[in-house]
């Protein structure tokens, strides 16, 4: 794949897994094409890479689509995301979690404080993006080949590590990023059991919120 259709299919996958892009949504090339100021080649490509990955399908006389992924999918992916991601805030925690990557976590709890602040409505692409932040500078700290495979599969889901724009809610944003903070502080603190503990009760409410406002059902 060239350059071209690697940022093309990089653009697509973040719209998708955010749900910017929902489930069941034609994906038309011209359109795209024309989007991106490219011609159809390197969209076809782009696309047939994440039918590759599961995140779009192709069907005769109908072209490329979102994948819808059922709800019991979105479901056994957050099990495996909170047993995955609660380990890796344990072994973080137990082995010390390195002073670059702490820094960088605390400065993305930080700058949330900073957006929860502001007046107005939420900056929900400025939120996502230190929220991506936060959990992958913590999973960069697992140095296991396998544990990072098994992690992007399960990120490979839509919504899964994210929260849809319609979740943008002040209220539920600043109870996750105190967790964020109470996550940080308990591998800083080198308590592992609870650093565990407290990433999985955060995975699992984003579950819960995600199914209970029927998003994990249009994805």
């Amino acid at each position: 794949m060239n350059q071209e259709a690697q940022e093309i299919e990089s653009a697509l996958r973040a719209r998708i897994l955010s749900g910017d892009l929902p489930p069941g949504m034609r994906l038309r090339e011209m359109e795209l094409a024309e989007g991106f100021g490219v011609s159809r080649s390197p969209v076809r490509e782009a696309l047939t890479a994440l039918t590759r990955d599961g995140l779009t399908e192709h069907g005769p006389h109908r072209g490329f689509s979102v994948r819808v992924v059922s709800a019991d999918e979105v479901e056994e992916a957050y099990e495996m995301r909170a047993l995955l991601e609660g380990q890796a805030a344990r072994l973080a925690a137990e082995r010390g979690l390195p002073r670059e990557a702490e820094h960088a976590m605390l400065a993305a709890v930080l700058t949330v404080d900073d957006l929860l602040r502001a007046g107005g409505s939420v900056d929900g692409t400025a939120w996502q993006a230190q929220n991506t932040a936060f959990h992958a500078q913590l999973r960069s700290t697992v140095p296991n080949r396998f544990f990072l495979r098994a992690l992007e599969a399960v990120h490979r889901v839509p919504l899964v590590g994210h929260v849809a724009p319609r979740l943008y809610d002040r209220a539920l944003l600043s109870r996750f990023n105190t967790q964020h903070r109470g996550i940080l502080n308990a591998i800083a603190s080198r308590q592992g059991g609870r650093a565990e503990h407290l990433m999985r009760e955060h995975v699992e409410e984003a579950r819960v919120v995600i199914k209970m406002r029927d998003v994990g059902r249009a994805a």
